[in-house]
Formats: structure tokens, C-alpha cells, sequence
């Protein structure tokens, strides 16, 4: 149960930082949530967010072989049973 007494973790004019993507953003109002007890805040982004996890990097091995190959369809891959003259 959340402590309806407690105070608010930020101030008017605190800068903080929004958890899922880093912006950085000043805290311009405060107020208590009319439903949740909770507090609501509203705010101005100050900058960008920070980039998220590193780009994926291209596939560095091959992949296997794909479907078709594998059922030994004709005309996909090298298949043992398909000899082309």
C-alpha cells in the first residue's frame, strides 16, 4: 500500500531524468493523482533521449541452410539426388 502522506520524490524546478529513454526534463508542476495515490508531474524535455542499446551488428556467421535446401527441393542448393547435364 502506497503512504498517502509521503512527499513527492521531485520539486517544482528539479531536473530529473525519464527512466525508458534518459531524457533529461525539469519538473514544472506537481500535483496528487485524482484515482491512484500517486503523485503526477508534468514536464519539459530538455534535451534528446540517449541513444538506446548498441545497433545490431551484421550476422557474422552464415545461416544455415534454408528450407528448400534442406527438403532437397530441385534448383535450391547442392542436393546429392539432383544432377543437372
Amino acid at each position: 500500500m502506497v503512504d498517502r502522506n509521503r512527499p513527492a520524490r521531485f520539486e517544482i524546478g528539479e531536473r530529473a531524468s525519464l527512466k525508458a529513454t534518459g531524457q533529461p526534463v525539469e519538473i514544472m508542476e506537481v500535483r496528487r493523482a485524482e484515482f491512484i495515490p500517486d503523485f503526477v508531474y508534468k514536464v519539459r524535455v530538455l534535451g534528446e533521449a540517449r541513444p538506446a542499446l548498441q545497433p545490431l551488428r551484421p550476422r557474422t556467421r552464415p545461416r544455415g541452410r534454408s528450407r528448400a535446401e534442406r527438403l532437397g527441393l530441385p534448383g535450391y542448393g547442392h542436393s546429392p539426388e539432383v544432377t543437372f547435364r
